[in-house]
């Protein structure tokens, strides 16, 4: 057992850590500024393709293998498709729109669903949020029907004997009721099984590698942006109240305990008769402020015996940015992001920032990678498939 005590296995509450993610980027500083480097730098507009045909393989197979024309062809194709409102399912965002909704909610929520179709020859997407994929309710028939065909449900997806995705089970809300449709991963095409999957759950990231839910990349750092927060907004309400106290008079045991700042209150009060006759009940409104500003602006004090004037101060303030930066170092490493291309402060040196730069590149470009041939890709494909069969390419 040691120092680390029993060990605990883990099941982590996709549904829970979602919302708190989501809640997280909505309300806490420090998660917003780095979510929003992440999405703008990794997909931004959207990601343009790059058509590389095999062109040994092409050979092999005894087709041309001058591709220029076919590559240009492919690129100007899908770009211009992937640019338009058709590509989504609803008709009212492009392709590249859908990406950015898609990765950030697998980025906060830790997975989504897409959904594919093909309508009038062109095929369209729809990105669900993976919060409304759930298990459908105990009395359905869905279960049932999954164990007849030898498949069970888990988290709202029906695998296989082979762990293999073979349905999706939405939530929706029809007549004021809660309902759970049913969409199958792959579909049928004139009796034989279509080649592309129609559906598919896009993850950010898995606890264990059988979980049929992705966790949320936000969940190793949510306690500690929670206490970091905390700690922010306590330096700056105790720096609020402490400015609002200028100074206090400190006696000693010789003092007499006199408050040499009296007459200067009796005066603001309008209680001194001895002060030009003009305090009082006569001076009102702006005229009243502006006597007061005169009386006490550039004031010198004269300190009774064993009293001084001391301002309040407090080292939390100047140890909050070390703090702060320690912590928001730890925070950022954790998502994969040198603290320096989150907050856009490059106060190193310029080998030091470059190297900042070039590592945060290379972490986009695996990240590209991984989120194209997860989202991008089989769009791709359901797309060059439709282009085939109409003869354009």
């Amino acid at each position: 057992v040691g120092e680390l005590g029993a060990a605990v296995e883990v099941y982590p509450n996709h549904y829970a850590l979602r919302l708190r993610a989501y809640e997280a980027n909505l309300t806490e500083d420090v998660i917003k500024i780095i979510t929003s480097k992440y999405f703008k730098w990794a997909i931004g507009n959207g990601l343009s393709l790059k058509s590389e045909p095999l062109e040994d393989y092409l050979k092999l197979k005894g087709l041309p293998s001058d591709t220029i024309g076919l590559r240009n062809k492919i690129e100007a194709s899908f770009s211009l498709y992937a640019s338009l409102n058709n590509s989504d399912y609803s008709g009212m965002k492009n392709f590249h729109a859908l990406a950015l909704d898609n990765y950030t909610d697998s980025f906060l929520g830790g997975d989504c669903l897409v959904i594919y179709r093909i309508e009038n020859g062109y095929p369209t997407a729809q990105v669900i949020d993976g919060q409304q994929v759930c298990d459908p309710f105990l009395n359905s028939d869905y279960y049932l029907q999954a164990e007849a065909k030898g498949n069970r449900i888990k988290h709202g997806v029906e695998v296989d004997k082979k762990g293999k995705h073979v349905a999706y089970y939405v939530r929706s809300h029809k007549d004021l009721k809660i309902e759970h449709e049913r969409i199958p991963a792959f579909v049928e095409l004139n009796g034989k099984p279509f080649p592309f999957a129609m559906a598919k759950m896009i993850y950010f990231g898995k606890h264990r590698i059988n979980d049929v839910r992705g966790v949320s990349a936000l969940s190793a750092i949510l306690e500690k942006v929670n206490k970091l927060d905390r700690y922010t907004e306590a330096t700056v309400a105790s720096a609020e109240e402490r400015a609002k106290i200028v100074y206090s008079i400190t006696h000693d045991k010789d003092s007499t305990g006199e408050n040499p700042m009296i007459e200067k209150m009796r005066a603001s009060m309008g209680n001194n008769n001895n002060d030009s006759g003009k305090m009082g009940a006569a001076l009102v409104g702006e005229e009243l402020e502006r006597h007061i500003a005169r009386t006490t602006d550039k004031t010198t004090i004269n300190m009774p015996n064993g009293a001084k004037l001391e301002t309040l101060e407090s080292r939390s303030e100047i140890n909050y940015e070390p703090l702060f930066n320690a912590i928001f170092t730890q925070i950022a490493a954790a998502l994969d992001m040198p603290p320096e291309v989150a907050l856009q402060k490059f106060s190193s040196n310029y080998s030091a920032s470059r190297a900042a730069m070039k590592i945060w590149e290379y972490m986009v470009k695996i990240d590209r990678a991984r989120f194209a041939n997860e989202f991008y890709k089989p769009f791709y494909d359901l797309f060059f498939y439709c282009e085939v069969l109409r003869g354009n390419i």
